[in-house]
């Protein structure tokens, strides 16, 4: 269900087109990176752009962080090299056993009233591989553009 390189880039860039801080990085796919997040962090940080121009951090939902200890591979090294920032997400509690997010570089945002919808991305892509661009789960995830651009590049689609 994974879409081409070039239409993932495309939708992304599509998505973030009204706001002028975000920026679509294409360095995973220019270099044919695939595996391990911690691999990838690696390697980015060895660039010689990335030490002196950017200040990567990872952002997860509540969902990754009470469970990226236990799942996540090279994890302890990985929680080293990168700041991560924690978002709540609908529907999942902060496990009070896991603090690491808590403690810095990292950023916690806290419980909030602006979770983060509880709608996985593979759940859009089977009720769009379905047809079912009306959906009401297809809608409220996806900006009207976006889901204009996987209809006309006929993504997803079973």
């Amino acid at each position: 269900w994974m879409a081409p390189a070039e239409a993932r880039l495309r939708l992304c860039n599509t998505a973030i087109r009204r706001d002028g801080r975000l920026k679509v990085f294409d360095y995973e796919i220019k270099n044919e990176l695939a595996g391990e997040t911690y691999h990838f962090v690696q390697r980015l940080q060895e660039e010689q752009f990335a030490k002196d121009e950017i200040n990567f951090s990872f952002i997860i939902g509540m969902d990754n962080a009470n469970t990226c200890e236990r799942t996540w591979s090279n994890w302890v090294e990985l929680e080293k090299l990168v700041r991560f920032i924690v978002v709540p997400r609908q529907g999942v509690k902060r496990d009070p056993k896991v603090d690491w997010y808590l403690k810095p570089p990292h950023l916690y945002f806290g419980e909030s009233d602006r979770a983060i919808a509880d709608t996985a991305s593979k759940e859009v892509r089977r009720l769009i591989s379905m047809r079912l661009y009306e959906h009401e789960t297809v809608v409220a995830s996806l900006d009207p553009q976006v889901l204009k651009l996987v209809k006309k590049l006929k993504l997803y689609r079973g």
